[in-house]
């Protein structure tokens, strides 16, 4: 990684990224603007980047990476918009921003949208990632090598973002709530809180590198799980009873609506 990457804002996926990028990348190649004094300064001493005092500088940069939140971009990009340079290639991880969106900003410059999960802050999340239509097939290359340092990528249609982000992007949260409920049920039973969570955490972790290192359907795996009669089959049979898959859907459907009714 030999381009020099700037970020306007190093916030906890600002900073997931600019240690993913530090494997390859000298310290002197990347910039970070910061509005917040105590994070720029922590960021700059951690990774001894480059800290810039003005948005001016980032013209020096191959790459700009817009990691600011949703509610304030409008006005980050007003500023930009100013004198940021047409060859300047922007990636924003503004959760909900489209394309077009930041197009009215910078009409000339290539812009690669990303949908990172919070994974990510420690090397195991994906991202999912559009391209505006002037994007060369370099940018895209080059976008994708940013984002594999903190997991793997998906090269989406940005139409289907919102419904990626309902899976991945919400995904954790999910992930989280049913190993608290997995450890409260452990508990229920006379184990502690404590050991249902690292039994289901494991018991997750293990199931999911099954699932990534195996060609087999996950319906083909339950089998070589579950036997007739058994404990796995009388567990699954109530959660079959109860809805669950009907549930899961409704509630990533859900996401993906709120994500389309934000992003208006």
């Amino acid at each position: 990684m030999t381009s020099k990457v700037c970020f306007i804002g190093a916030g906890n996926m600002g900073e997931a990224l600019i240690k993913g990028l530090l494997q390859t990348t000298s310290p002197s190649d990347i910039g970070v603007y910061e509005t917040n004094t105590d994070r720029a300064e922590y960021i700059s001493k951690t990774y001894s980047i480059i800290l810039l005092n003005s948005m001016v500088p980032i013209n020096d940069y191959r790459i700009c990476v817009l990691a600011v939140k949703p509610q304030v971009i409008n006005t980050v990009m007003d500023k930009l918009k100013e004198f940021l340079d047409p060859k300047v290639l922007l990636i924003s991880i503004a959760a909900g921003v489209k394309i077009d969106r930041i197009k009215g900003f910078f009409p000339k410059n290539k812009i690669i949208r990303v949908m990172p999960n919070t994974p990510a802050l420690i090397n195991e999340g994906i991202s999912g990632i559009s391209f505006s239509e002037n994007c060369t097939e370099k940018d895209k290359l080059l976008a994708c090598k940013i984002f594999e340092k903190i997991g793997k990528t998906l090269i989406i249609p940005e139409g289907k973002m919102n419904a990626l982000t309902a899976i991945s992007g919400s995904g954790p949260a999910y992930f989280y709530h049913l190993a608290d409920v997995f450890a409260k049920a452990a508990s229920s039973m006379g184990l502690s809180y404590n050991d249902g969570l690292l039994l289901i955490s494991q018991t997750m972790l293990g199931a999911s590198k099954m699932l990534l290192n195996s060609t087999e359907h996950p319906s083909d795996l339950i089998v070589k799980v579950k036997s007739p009669g058994g404990t796995t089959e009388a567990a699954l049979n109530i959660l079959q009873s109860q809805g669950l898959s009907d549930i899961i859907t409704k509630s990533v459907l859900a996401a993906k609506n709120r994500g389309e009714e934000l992003a208006k």
